[in-house]
């Protein structure tokens, strides 16, 4: 059984020093917060994002391996542009990852 264990926590190891990632939000703060706690992971963001747009010009033109996204955004929000992205990304890019984030202060 500790064989079975041992070779279930190898398999859950994920190398993310080469990923591309994304990250749209449109909150300055959020954005250097979220960068700030992936890079503690491993995880170096290539592209931070203002809005939902500006993340769709890059996605374009290049490829991600892991997007982190926003819920709530002015103009474009997060689930739009995930439908967008679902629906009329270019191929590669349509099937990226997406981790949905939503944060509240008061």
């Amino acid at each position: 059984m500790a064989l079975i264990a041992e070779a279930l926590r190898d398999s859950a190891v994920f190398n993310f020093a080469g990923a591309v990632t994304m990250i749209v939000d449109d909150s300055p703060f959020s954005l250097a917060l979220t960068a700030n706690a992936l890079s503690g992971f491993g995880i170096r963001t290539r592209h931070a994002c203002h809005s939902a747009a500006e993340a769709i010009r890059i996605l374009n033109e290049r490829t991600v391996d892991l997007l982190f996204v926003d819920c709530e955004m002015p103009d474009m929000d997060g689930y739009d542009f995930v439908r967008w992205l679902r629906r009329d990304a270019p191929a590669p890019t349509r099937y990226v990852p997406v981790i949905m984030i939503l944060g509240h202060a008061s």
